[in-house]
């Protein structure tokens, strides 16, 4: 039994996180899906605590599958991997992109740009 199997099988059982991943379903369109992890994006958060904020204050740059824009934020709150059994609802809705270089929001934004 693979990993995953097993730890799908413990939550099929737990029925707190039942009832968090089916929160999940009916908030879907807030969530930031890539691949099989759930994350929701929190926004740009300035703050000289980066232990306060998602991951770090490690910054994403991302693209949503039905849209062009760039998105960019230092305070993704992760999820975790979705199981098997809500993969179905909760599928990926965007694509990891590389950092456009100079004209990023993020440069600016790190320099005291707060618009």
């Amino acid at each position: 039994m693979s990993k995953r199997t097993a730890r799908n099988a413990r939550l099929s059982r737990d029925t707190s996180q039942h009832g968090f991943w089916t929160d999940l379903i009916q908030k879907r369109d807030e969530l930031v899906r890539f691949g099989e992890h759930s994350y929701r994006d929190k926004g740009w958060n300035f703050t000289d605590r980066k232990q306060w904020l998602g991951f770090g204050g490690h910054v994403w740059h991302y693209r949503m599958l039905n849209d062009t824009e760039i998105r960019v934020t230092n305070n993704m709150i992760g999820h975790g991997l979705i199981p098997e059994e809500y993969l179905w609802a909760l599928g990926p809705n965007a694509v990891k992109v590389s950092c456009p270089g100079i004209l990023c929001p993020c440069r600016t934004r790190a320099n005291g740009d707060y618009r």
